[in-house]
């Protein structure tokens, strides 16, 4: 039912694997991978360690500076190619446990504004929740 739903820890919402990249490359490729993976953020790994958030708010805000000028496409441009990840990411990092209740999870992130953050099992990375999944996961459980 509704309410053993709620109370379920977050490795049984949580299905794929945690789309990730590196800091040091480019934002214009975190979007396209962003894009290809039809994802709104992704995680930022260095070394085997989560140091970063990018969320598509992120990239609006760096590649939207009020800065640059419609006619400055070139500037736009290479905003985007030599830009690292790590200028725009977020370094601090609301995280939540693989057992944690889906309900918990979710105040969570509503309580501080957020759509996603990384799930970890044991302190390593094994995923994301994010507010699309628990809407999909309420709907295919409510739909049977």
């Amino acid at each position: 039912d509704g309410v053993a739903l709620m109370y379920r820890p977050l490795s049984e919402i949580v299905r794929r694997d945690p789309v990730t990249l590196e800091p040091q490359r480019t934002i214009r490729e975190a979007a396209s991978l962003m894009s290809t993976a039809s994802i709104s953020s992704l995680l930022v790994v260095e070394n085997g360690h989560l140091v970063g958030i990018l969320t598509d708010r992120d990239l609006r805000l760096a590649t939207n500076s009020p800065l640059l000028k419609e006619e400055d496409v070139v500037t736009r441009a290479d905003l985007l190619s030599e830009t690292p990840v790590s200028a725009c990411m977020t370094s601090e990092l609301l995280t939540v446990s693989s057992e944690t209740p889906a309900v918990e999870a979710a105040q969570k992130l509503r309580l501080n504004r957020i759509s996603a953050m990384p799930v970890l099992h044991d302190g390593a990375l094994v995923g994301m929740i994010s507010i699309s999944d628990f809407v999909d996961h309420f709907i295919e459980k409510a739909s049977g």
